[in-house]
C-alpha cells in the first residue's frame, strides 16, 4: 500500500480515487474526500510526526507492506522522508528532502 499525506482539500491537487493508495488526512477534511468517492482514508487529529508515526508503526506490526509514503506539502517533507526511511524497505527520503528547496536542486 502507498500512503499520501495531505492536510488540505483533495481538489487542490486533483486527487482521484485510486487503488493502492491510502490518504492520511485531517479529520476535518474527511467529508471532502468522501464527496469525491475517496474511501481509502486514514483520518487523524493533526498532520504531524507524533500523530502519524504510530499509524505506520501499527501497520508494520500488523505485517502490512508499506510500499511508499509521500506528500506534496513542502513544510512536512522532512519528517515524511524520515517515515519513508523507517518504514519503506529499500527507499530513503533523502530525495524528498533535497527537492524541498528548489534552490538546492538548481545546484546539482
Amino acid at each position: 500500500m502507498k500512503y499520501f499525506i495531505w492536510a488540505y482539500n483533495p481538489k487542490v491537487v486533483g486527487i482521484r480515487p485510486s487503488q493502492g493508495i491510502s490518504f492520511v488526512v485531517p479529520e476535518t477534511k474527511t467529508e471532502a474526500y468522501l464527496e469525491l468517492e475517496i474511501n481509502q482514508i486514514i483520518p487523524v487529529k493533526r498532520i504531524d510526526f507524533q500523530t502519524v508515526y504510530p499509524i505506520f508503526k501499527q501497520k508494520q506490526a500488523e505485517g502490512e507492506k508499506i510500499e511508499d509514503i509521500f506528500t506534496l506539502q513542502e513544510e512536512i517533507m522532512d519528517w515524511v522522508g524520515v517515515l519513508k526511511a523507517i518504514f519503506v524497505p529499500g527507499k530513503t527520503g533523502v530525495s524528498d528532502v533535497l527537492f524541498k528547496d528548489k534552490y538546492i536542486c538548481d545546484r546539482f
